[in-house]
């Protein structure tokens, strides 16, 4: 009976270990309600954008490569080739397409990209955007800092 419960647990220790731990996030919002300059950002999100399960953290995956901790092409995509799209979006909008961000500071939005941003003393990989008066998108740039938690 012992044996039992031990394997039993080591298999459920192992499934889980094993497991993604994140999953493909599904925008909120539909291309349609999009200005033109953003034609399929929620299919690219959809693709590429990943939710942590259990932590407030995102990540991206290209294809089969996660890219966790660098810039890769979608971020590059998000930088250069959705700048007219993304400049002047309202909060909520953002919101829908990249979901509850990480942390909240003033009207700096950040999307932590992996766990590093959550310990002492690691570099973090994040998205920003800055929202001005007007609660529209006024910047946004992907940038890795260290983080000196207390």
């Amino acid at each position: 009976m012992m044996n039992r419960i031990l394997i039993g647990f080591i298999c459920l220790t192992l499934s889980y270990s094993c497991s993604d731990k994140y999953y493909s996030y599904q925008p909120t919002i539909s291309n349609e309600e999009l200005p033109n300059t953003c034609k399929d950002l929620t299919t690219k999100i959809t693709a590429n954008w990943r939710k942590h399960k259990k932590l407030p953290i995102y990540g991206v995956q290209e294809g089969e490569i996660p890219t966790y901790t660098i810039q890769g092409v979608f971020i590059t995509d998000l930088l250069i080739s959705y700048r007219d799209c993304l400049i002047g979006l309202k909060k909520d909008k953002i919101h829908s397409l990249f979901g509850t961000p990480s942390e909240i500071k003033e009207s700096r939005h950040n999307y932590f990209l992996n766990e590093t941003c959550l310990e002492k003393y690691k570099g973090c990989p994040y998205l920003y955007f800055t929202f001005d008066a007007q609660n529209k998108v006024s910047d946004y740039q992907f940038e890795t800092i260290e983080v000196f938690m207390h």
